[in-house]
């Protein structure tokens, strides 16, 4: 989907355990300006709703959501569940999370500071291409 990726985090492990990182360059195409966690939502909760001007990077690091994504021209939806994975989001793609399962813990890198993002009500795919 144009606009959106789901990509491996590299994966260390050796007897020692597992380590696991998001680069610049690898899977990342932007250095955070931000880093929060979302976390302790009720089942029932639906998050963001909302486009960015940012790029944004989702990694679930416990737990189940619901990822509802638009670009303006498609709407995909997926289950982000995986601490291997991370979602890419270009700026300007709509996002809400829902449904998530107890101890779900979500860590999102954005391109942007919360003082300079803007936020949209709908997918701003225009921005798509300036990100």
């Amino acid at each position: 989907m144009r606009g959106v990726r789901l990509e491996s985090v590299n994966l260390y492990a050796d007897t020692r355990g597992e380590l696991r990182a998001i680069e610049h360059g690898n899977p990342l195409d932007f250095l955070p300006a931000r880093v929060f966690f979302i976390a302790n939502c009720p089942a029932k909760a639906v998050r963001a709703c909302h486009a960015v001007s940012s790029r944004l990077a989702l990694v679930a690091l416990t737990g189940s959501v619901r990822v509802e994504v638009d670009n303006g021209t498609e709407i995909n939806m997926l289950a982000l569940n995986d601490p291997d994975r991370v979602l890419l989001l270009a700026p300007g793609i709509w996002l809400r999370l829902s449904e998530f399962q107890p101890v779900t813990r979500i860590m999102v890198l954005a391109s942007e500071t919360f003082e300079t993002v803007r936020y949209f009500d709908e997918p701003q795919p225009e921005l798509m291409d300036l990100g």
